[in-house]
């Protein structure tokens, strides 16, 4: 059998319509490809027993001929591995290696598009030019390179002790959903999914005899290993790393067929698909009834659900929907979240946050910038930050959220979202309602932006108005009993706080309004589904003054639970009372003596922070009571409006 593999390649009949191979040699060396006719490599993987070492070739292929292969979607990562590649040895990850095994026939050979192979990923951080403008090039066509590939093969990994009880079982979950005509949910955010179930009558009647047992059935279920989906199996399966590569949205969103492997269990994608999403609804229905107290059907184990990896659900999601979305309402879909459970994607380079989204763009060809590794992450990172601000995507700056965390990024604008960390949006989530601090903001946009290559900053200049500076803050919201006393402590706080200062609330009224508004920061759900969210009405006042004290711990209903809950989920902002009086919410990283700005088109307040170069540093977005909906400028005679300048 090696015999074979080695004198495979050198067949005539494998290369009847392409070109020859790569080169052979001690040091295995890339050709350059011929972009210009939209060349790819192919790896050809020669046929061999599950012990014996894999033999490949590479050859290129252009993507007008419509080559027959196989695009591999698996995870990066692990201890290296040697495979062969002509006489030359390659170096591979441990899971690449595994995943080539498992794919590899023991008598035919299999022909496959595999990144860290096909594409010469050493560029040296864009020291070696020509690799680097090769790997720019072939990055801006991985969404054809998907789209046009026969199948895509998504491998989760080497097998695991209950691995192949967890594929079959979502194997045969997905089949029941399909027959009962469950399509799956293109809804990123699982709150609103029982609402949105219950508004469609097709998928309620399917899913109303799942759930009952109808049809002869026994209903649907969760726990041990012969319940419909066994729960630490499937979690298990879940919590694989390929569920969190970024690289993974694009791959499985553009295939026109696809696998799920896991050791030797393959199942179809789209019965992979809907079973996952199956698990999915029941597990929203059982957390719903939990959270409502109106258990309508079954049980199940609602507290182990709660703690789940909300990452798969997102990456189905997208399956069989590959329309193209605006580059940047995809970054803000994969950057942005209200939940740590919802995780963050990962990319081995930190560029890739901003590339891997390039294919599923609908409008890549028309942005200011394309990708590019011979940039680097700060300049890729900054081009997007600015090219997303000058096409008027100003709610960009609620990305920003203090000093980045990694290395590459320290020289990072203040005013450039770290798209390399999950990002959180506390104040005002995409799908709550709209603030709009700039409304009648006097004159003409005036944005300019000026790079000083001496100290490496580029700093953004725009219209604003400073409008008030931090006095003094209180302390964020902490969780010490898991109940309202936790509430009450942090309430009793802000209001000590800002009795410790001046008031710009007219009469105490005004001034007991701010205390309960600003800490939900005026939002409020209109039920306990979160479908739906609005300004916080008047009667949400109640449920501060219950909690507060001014009502009998037992009286304490839904509207409380929603007000407590409201707060909970904005813990990581800090309470503040500023020079003026004005009662706010500012970013974890605000102290006294920050500044609030009000920048032009921009909808919240900022944070801002001055630097000794009179410059600022933007630290977050803030809400202040008072301020947000345009009040700054209701007399623009007394405006001072200045050009800001942010580095």
């Amino acid at each position: 059998m090696l015999d074979r593999a080695r004198t495979f390649f050198h067949k005539p009949h494998l290369l009847k319509h392409h070109e020859e191979p790569e080169p052979f040699g001690l040091h295995f060396q890339y050709r350059p490809l011929d972009t210009q006719r939209r060349k790819i490599r192919l790896l050809h993987v020669a046929p061999g027993a599950p012990v014996d070492p894999l033999f490949c070739s590479l050859e290129h292929v252009s993507l007008l001929d419509k080559p027959p292969y196989t695009a591999l979607s698996y995870r990066w990562g692990g201890p290296l591995k040697n495979i062969h590649i002509g006489d030359c040895i390659f170096k591979v990850t441990s899971n690449l290696e595994a995943a080539l095994r498992q794919l590899r026939g023991r008598e035919r050979a299999i022909t496959l598009w595999v990144d860290a192979i096909c594409i010469n990923q050493d560029d040296k951080n864009g020291e070696d030019k020509q690799a680097a403008k090769e790997k720019s090039q072939q990055v801006a066509m991985m969404g054809e390179i998907y789209s046009t590939a026969s199948k895509v093969f998504v491998w989760l990994g080497p097998a695991s002790e209950d691995s192949y009880l967890a594929m079959m079982k979502i194997r045969e979950a997905g089949r029941i959903a399909l027959e009962s005509h469950l399509s799956i949910i293109h809804e990123m955010d699982q709150k609103r999914w029982v609402p949105m179930l219950n508004e469609d009558p097709g998928m309620c009647a399917g899913l109303d005899q799942l759930l009952r047992g109808g049809a002869g059935g026994s209903g649907l279920s969760i726990g041990g290993k012969d319940s419909t989906f066994p729960l630490q199996p499937v979690k298990g399966l879940m919590a694989r790393d390929w569920w969190s590569r970024m690289w993974v949205i694009q791959e499985l969103a553009m295939a026109q067929e696809a696998d799920f492997g896991c050791g030797n269990a393959v199942v179809p994608a789209y019965e992979f698909c809907a079973g996952l999403n199956l698990f999915g609804i029941y597990r929203a229905i059982i957390i719903w009834q939990a959270a409502t107290k109106g258990v309508k059907y079954g049980s199940g184990p609602s507290e182990e659900l709660t703690d789940l990896d909300l990452r798969p659900f997102r990456m189905i999601e997208g399956y069989q929907c590959p329309k193209k979305k605006p580059l940047y309402d995809l970054i803000k879909k994969t950057s942005t979240s209200t939940s740590i459970l919802e995780g963050n994607l990962e990319a081995t380079d930190l560029r890739d946050k901003i590339f891997a989204l390039w294919g599923l763009a609908s409008d890549a060809e028309e942005q200011e910038f394309q990708p590019d590794y011979e940039k680097s992450c700060t300049d890729v990172y900054t081009e997007a930050a600015l090219a997303f601000i000058r096409a008027g995507h100003m709610d960009i700056f609620s990305m920003c959220q203090g000093m980045p965390q990694s290395p590459e990024l320290l020289d990072l604008p203040s005013w450039v979202p770290d798209f390399s960390t999950r990002i959180l949006t506390p104040i005002r989530a995409d799908y709550m309602p709209h603030f709009c601090a700039s409304r009648s903001f006097p004159g003409e946009p005036n944005l300019s932006v000026r790079a000083d290559c001496n100290s490496r900053t580029t700093t953004l200049q725009m219209n604003g108005q400073i409008v008030d500076r931090v006095l003094t803050c209180s302390s964020h919201w902490s969780n010490l009993d898991n109940e309202y006393g936790s509430t009450r402590v942090y309430l009793q706080n802000i209001k000590a706080v800002v009795g410790t200062a001046p008031s710009a609330y007219r009469n105490s009224e005004e001034l007991e309004e701010a205390l309960w508004r600003t800490p939900i920061t005026d939002i409020m759900p209109t039920d306990p589904s979160g479908k739906k969210w609005i300004r916080a009405p008047e009667d949400t006042k109640h449920a501060y003054l219950a909690i507060m004290g001014g009502f009998a711990w037992g009286q304490l209903g839904t509207l409380e639970s929603q007000y407590h809950h409201r707060i909970a989920t904005l813990k990581e902002c800090v309470p503040f009372v500023t020079e003026a009086g004005y009662l706010g919410m500012g970013p974890a990283n605000i102290e006294a003596g920050d500044w609030i700005a009000i920048l032009q088109g921009v909808e919240l307040p900022l944070a801002l922070r001055r630097k000794e170069n009179g410059r600022y540093r933007l630290l977050g977005e803030s809400y202040v009571h008072g301020i947000m909906d345009g009040e700054a400028f209701e007399y623009p005679g007394i405006c001072n409006i200045e050009m800001v300048e942010l580095d």
